[in-house]
């Protein structure tokens, strides 16, 4: 889900009513986030942190996850708001392509590492002879 042209946010909280409709709205939310409590209770509990009269807020971890909820589904709408509202840049991570080059790093640091130990090896090997 994308903003819609001439969609903006004025506000951090409007951008997350935005992540919890891009994920199925508060009933949805809720109970992914708050099993424990009944689904009617846990949609009110999100509907409070989002209302900005009402003493209940998202902890920051929670705050992380719906962002992390909301690139699985395509929405980075939030999340460019919160970075360009502090300075900074925001653009989604391929994490599969993370994941290979340090899968490749750690592979080509083994190498080196196993080399290194034979050649250790051999060293002691003749300093004992």
């Amino acid at each position: 889900m994308q903003l819609e042209i001439g969609e903006f946010f004025d506000s951090f909280d409007d951008a997350l009513r935005a992540v919890v409709k891009a994920l199925g709205g508060y009933k949805a939310v809720g109970v992914r986030m708050r099993p424990e409590l009944p689904m009617e209770q846990a949609k009110d509990w999100v509907r409070h942190c989002l209302d900005a009269s009402r003493r209940e807020r998202f902890t920051p971890d929670q705050v992380l996850w719906l962002l992390r909820e909301a690139r699985q589904v395509g929405f980075h709408a939030a999340m460019d708001f919160l970075a360009a509202d502090t300075g900074y840049q925001a653009s989604p991570v391929d994490v599969q392509a993370q994941v290979q080059s340090i899968e490749a790093s750690i592979a080509s640091t083994l190498e080196d590492l196993n080399r290194r130990v034979a050649h250790l090896t051999k060293l002691r090997e003749r300093a004992a002879g």
